[in-house]
């Protein structure tokens, strides 16, 4: 949840490479480097990628999602058990209550590598987890500038000009005589799924 998208993507390369890791009945661990995350990620190689790895993998440690010793060559990677019913709630200035999150995304693993420019990951995703079996969420850009830690303006212009979300609607409430807030949804079928 408090994760920015390059510490999810990190993550995400992490689970998907503990599949070929060592497995225990409480944690799951891998071997890696950060060279081969940054080739996992597609980013281009170099000091600049290897510092956003090593900075995400702080990140994920810091917050508790991974344990490691060190990113010095190969070494040991410790992807820590989450509570799928730990709730969080998140107090904002558009609602009274505060935003409540709780559970994880399914995303498919064939997915994933059309997630990793700029901040589709974390759009995908949390387009994915907004969507209700009854209903589509409703998104503001307030709550998307929460999501992706940054100014409303800014997640604006990221929310248009992405390619892994669509607007499905935002009607027009002639109660209110407002604009209804915008919904989203995955434009990823499920054929390229």
């Amino acid at each position: 949840m408090n994760t920015n998208n390059d510490e999810k993507l990190v993550y995400v390369k992490l689970l998907q490479s503990q599949m070929v890791g060592y497995l225990d009945k409480d944690n799951r661990t891998t071997m890696t480097t950060v060279p081969m995350l940054v080739a996992l990620l597609g980013w281009s190689e170099g000091t600049r990628s290897n510092k956003r790895v090593e900075v995400s993998l702080n990140g994920l440690k810091e917050k508790g999602y991974i344990n490691f010793e060190s990113t010095k060559k190969v070494f040991v990677v410790e992807i820590n058990n989450l509570d799928n019913n730990e709730e969080h709630i998140v107090s904002v200035d558009w609602k009274s209550s505060g935003v409540k999150f709780k559970g994880f995304t399914k995303i498919y693993y064939s997915v994933i590598d059309n997630l990793l420019e700029d901040k589709y990951f974390t759009l995908y995703a949390y387009a994915e987890y907004r969507t209700m079996k009854t209903h589509q969420y409703r998104i503001c850009y307030a709550e998307w500038a929460l999501i992706l830690n940054c100014r409303e303006r800014q997640a604006f212009d990221i929310v248009n000009d992405s390619k892994v979300i669509v607007k499905v609607s935002n009607g027009f409430d002639s109660d209110t005589k407002r604009r209804e807030t915008i919904e989203y949804k995955s434009s990823m079928t499920k054929a390229e799924v």
